[in-house]
């Protein structure tokens, strides 16, 4: 536990400030992006390129891909998880997201 209260007590604060958490509307968490403008996802990539949590949100979505099947999240589109994930397992083998999710997923 930190003087701040308890770590996950914590990361909620943190991430109570995230851009997805303030306009979720722009994300997409929830659908498919079909109709999204190129300015439109440009924008929310910028958003979350400057988020705090963004190393954390991106590991995540990695290892949760049914979980993160559409929107921005860290900064990518689910076709861009989809070659990170294919370049992670190449490079790592099939047991990839054991390593990505590290102790992050408890």
């Amino acid at each position: 536990m930190s003087q701040h209260g308890t770590d996950e007590e914590v990361k909620i604060k943190r991430h109570a400030g995230t851009p997805c958490i303030r306009e979720p509307g722009l994300f997409s968490h929830d659908r498919p992006l079909v109709n999204l403008s190129v300015e439109r996802e440009r924008y929310a990539k910028r958003k979350c390129a400057g988020c705090d949590v963004a190393a954390d949100c991106l590991r995540w979505a990695l290892v949760n891909p049914s979980s993160s099947k559409a929107g921005i999240w860290a900064a990518t589109t689910i076709r861009e998880r989809q070659i990170l994930r294919a370049r992670l397992h190449n490079r790592l083998g099939r047991n990839w997201w054991m390593i990505v999710r590290g102790n992050h997923n408890k």
